[in-house]
């Protein structure tokens, strides 16, 4: 019978497990306070940032955010599953895994991910297969023309697909393979019949039903964790050939392009220990960047960067360095790049390479050139701003003009010493004065919309300027509220009981304490990791801090009278922001003569106007009151 490992049970092992000597095996730790400390095993660093928290078996380390609880550590530091790394600490800590049964819809959604990851695994080993056999003469002559050599060819786990309409669809036959899952992952294309039209892939694949999807390609498989295949991408091997240079598997269950990037697994012990990743365009630049030494290059999948992607980066590493080809095409492609890295928390570079090289005829040809180049990568910032007036004209039109296209670009940048800075080489590059350029900035942000999705905190300051969103009190009372929940779980239902959620005006906000009502819920416990996972770096550090400094896990804290200081915090935000409301609503009302409507609103209004008095002549007592309404 399908089952999972129940929540309270694996609590249950991180509990029993000593975080701090766990964690020591592998970082040298020292007291600090209740804390220990010690230098970040995940990125390089001379002043130790990395914190271990033993009362709440935790870490979190204020140089890279990297964090988790034991179980995530070890997955990250030895390469492990997460049910293998569980089972190895249940075993050491004496606690049985049992299993609670799967849903159905569970069940089925497992079982077709187990088939289609172990489907792909047979095509990965006959492309590798067939990359030593006579027909992949031609594959290994590419290999050698492009100097990429044996271990590389082994750690990507290079294969080939044959010149054939069939070679693979024969394979998979023998294998008793469905022609439905096959289709499904694009190894093969289930063929029209003389109408016209496709049978139904349901029984097992043949030739005489499908062909193979990938012909006379190098073949390189998409790994995710563990070493399991998600999908591939194939490079044309016949330069006169009339077919795309690159084609990917489609979209599936186990395989998203937007949230995968080529090279990942390989790479990310390099990301981790050089703090930087260096993205290129192609697979077979990857390789040459890998064998030239610079292991933590990575590519994205035949897609423009996305925002997953850009994500999955600022996990392990602080600086993204586009190494793209020296074309038209490759700057294009590179000023993209650094247009959506420059509103992201990581440092973006340029490496400008030759005209007509790309980066694995460098890493071949020229590695002393490439890593030159590297080094002396320009800031995102200063190349957007050369790039775009490189050609700009001597009329004001002009000037004007790409100052608009800079405006949105420079108005992204957080760090206001950093963005003044740029506002002056704008002004420079554009001929017109620095203040000029600032109004442009201005105009950008406010006619600008907020950010759709993105995790929480994500563009908060901008948006309490226009006065949109929540100000800095409002997330200060948020981070406070979520600190004592993590520390003391059991006033959780006290927060869902006074309808806390319905007091907070950004919907994710209310989304993050949801999400710890439901975790208590489950478990008995709100976990510190899950929380600080949803936040950007900044209100990440922030509500760290409160959690590592023990704000309200000391002796001599009533907890109680702190959660009720802080929700009538956040309850009088609430009604300062429905007076406001009511305010212009009575105004509207009365020019529109619609009396009873501002009579209403009155009554309203006074009724809020008194609850807002009593809360504050509460706090002055030292009491709090709040709402019972379960609005969560």
């Amino acid at each position: 019978m399908a089952t999972r490992v129940p929540e309270h049970t694996i609590a249950e092992v991180r509990d029993k497990t000593d975080v701090v000597s766990t964690i020591g095996r592998y970082v040298e730790l020292r007291k600090s306070g209740a804390n220990f400390k010690g230098l970040c095993p995940f990125h390089s660093e001379k002043t130790p940032s990395f914190v271990v928290n033993p009362s709440r078996q935790s870490f979190y380390c204020f140089g890279c955010h990297e964090k988790g609880n034991v179980i995530g550590f070890l997955m990250k530091i030895e390469g492990k599953t997460f049910m293998e790394v569980l089972a190895e600490l249940a075993e050491a800590a004496g606690v049985e895994l049992p299993r609670r049964e799967m849903s159905p819809s569970e069940q089925r959604r497992e079982s077709e991910r187990e088939q289609l990851l172990k489907v792909n695994k047979l095509a990965y080993e006959f492309f590798r297969e067939q990359l030593l056999r006579p027909g992949g003469a031609q594959a290994r002559r590419y290999l050698a023309s492009r100097d990429l050599r044996e271990r590389t060819v082994e750690a990507f786990g290079i294969g080939y697909a044959p010149a054939s309409w069939d070679a693979l669809t024969r394979h998979l036959a023998s294998a008793g393979v469905k022609a439905s899952v096959a289709a499904k992952l694009g190894l093969c294309v289930v063929r029209r019949n003389p109408a016209g039209e496709r049978p139904s892939p349901q029984g097992a694949v043949s030739p005489e039903s499908s062909f193979d999807f990938f012909r006379d390609r190098l073949m390189f498989p998409v790994l995710g964790a563990g070493g399991s295949v998600l999908g591939f991408s194939g490079r044309l091997l016949d330069p006169e050939a009339k077919e795309r240079k690159y084609v990917n598997s489609p979209e599936s269950p186990v395989y998203h392009k937007s949230e995968t990037l080529y090279g990942l697994p390989v790479a990310r012990a390099a990301m981790r220990r050089r703090d930087r990743v260096i993205l290129v365009e192609g697979n077979v630049d990857v390789l040459g960047m890998f064998q030239a030494g610079h292991e933590e290059t990575v590519a994205p999948l035949g897609t423009a960067l996305t925002d997953r992607q850009v994500a999955i980066m600022r996990r392990f590493v602080r600086e993204v360095v586009l190494a793209y080809d020296g074309d038209a095409a490759g700057r294009a492609a590179a000023r993209k790049a650094a247009e959506m890295l420059a509103a992201e928390e990581i440092t973006c570079r340029v490496a400008m390479l030759p005209d007509g090289s790309d980066p694995a005829d460098l890493a071949r040809k020229e590695p002393e050139t490439l890593t030159r180049l590297l080094e002396a990568a320009q800031a995102a910032p200063a190349f957007l701003i050369d790039d775009i007036t490189k050609d700009i004209g001597s009329a004001v039109e002009d000037r004007v003009r790409a100052a608009e296209v800079l405006a949105p670009i420079l108005s992204r940048i957080r760090n206001p010493v950093v963005r003044d800075e740029y506002f002056q080489r704008a002004a420079v590059a554009v001929g017109l004065r620095p203040d000029q350029v600032k109004r442009a900035v201005r105009g950008a942000v406010n006619g600008a919309s907020p950010r759709q999705g993105g995790a929480v905190g994500a563009g908060l300051d901008h948006a309490a300027q226009r006065g949109e969103g929540p100000t800095s009190d409002d997330v200060r009372y948020v981070l406070e509220l979520l600190t004592l929940l993590v520390t003391h779980p059991h006033l959780v239902p006290q927060v869902a009981q006074q309808g806390v959620v319905s007091y907070l005006q950004d919907e994710q906000w209310r989304d993050l304490l949801r999400e710890a009502v439901r975790m208590q819920a489950e478990t008995g416990r709100v976990d510190a990791e899950s929380i600080l996972d949803r936040l950007e770096p900044d209100q990440r550090d922030r509500l760290a801090a409160h959690l590592y400094s023990h704000a309200y896990d000391g002796e001599g804290v009533d907890a109680s009278r702190a959660l009720q200081d802080t929700v009538s915090s956040i309850r009088r935000r609430w009604l300062e922001r429905e007076l406001e409301r009511l305010e212009l609503a009575i105004k509207e009302a009365q020019v529109a003569g619609d009396a009873q409507r501002r009579k209403d609103l009155i009554e309203r209004l006074l009724a809020v106007r008194l609850e807002k008095e009593e809360l504050k002549n509460a706090a002055a007592r030292g009491l709090s009151s709040g709402g019972q309404a379960s609005l969560i």
